[in-house]
């Protein structure tokens, strides 16, 4: 979805606490999602580049049209990545909605990261539980209690973004090769 969030949207960049515990920072392309439901597929373009994969336009070209106006339900998104050569690792239930607990989410999410693996989380911007959407996230920091944390993301409708809570996030995956 085009969620109308831009990069000071969900939090205040200017924050000088600089003291963290554990973090774990991707040079991960911005892709602009071209419509309001294509951000799966601008996701997949921002991976390739990350990877260096060239010879993805045809497989990107049939994502696009396959989202192009109505999006992807969630549960499928791990499989369109494997089928174009990547793999996939999910934290939780494929089949359902997940709830995350920062002390298991976080330190998963920094392994990941750490071993050169893409994360993408879908969540629902504005607060509801409908439309989700999907980002890929550039950067997370955390204090060892996971009191605090910030989970910079790669926003495909609108540059970045960063989330303070995990109750807008249902799913988590990491991509590799």
């Amino acid at each position: 979805i085009t969620t109308g969030y831009n990069d000071l949207s969900l939090s205040d960049f200017r924050e000088t606490f600089t003291d963290w515990d554990y973090q774990s920072e991707m040079d991960i392309p911005h892709t602009q999602q071209r419509g309001d439901w294509d951000c799966t597929w601008a996701c997949k373009k921002s991976v390739d580049k990350y990877f260096g994969v060239a010879g993805q336009e045809g497989n990107n070209s049939k994502w696009y049209n396959l989202v192009k106006g109505k999006g992807l339900d969630s549960r499928f998104i791990p499989g369109y990545y494997e089928a174009t050569g990547y793999k996939t690792s999910y934290l939780g239930n494929i089949n359902k909605m997940n709830t995350y607990l920062a002390k298991d989410a976080l330190p998963w999410m920094l392994n990941k990261m750490n071993s050169n693996q893409v994360m993408q989380l879908g969540w629902y911007p504005n607060g509801s539980n409908l439309p989700g959407h999907a980002s890929l996230i550039k950067k997370i920091q955390y204090l060892s209690d996971f009191s605090k944390y910030r989970i910079h993301i790669m926003n495909p409708s609108g540059g970045q973004s960063v989330l303070r809570s995990f109750k807008s996030i249902y799913q988590l995956f990491s991509i590799y090769r």
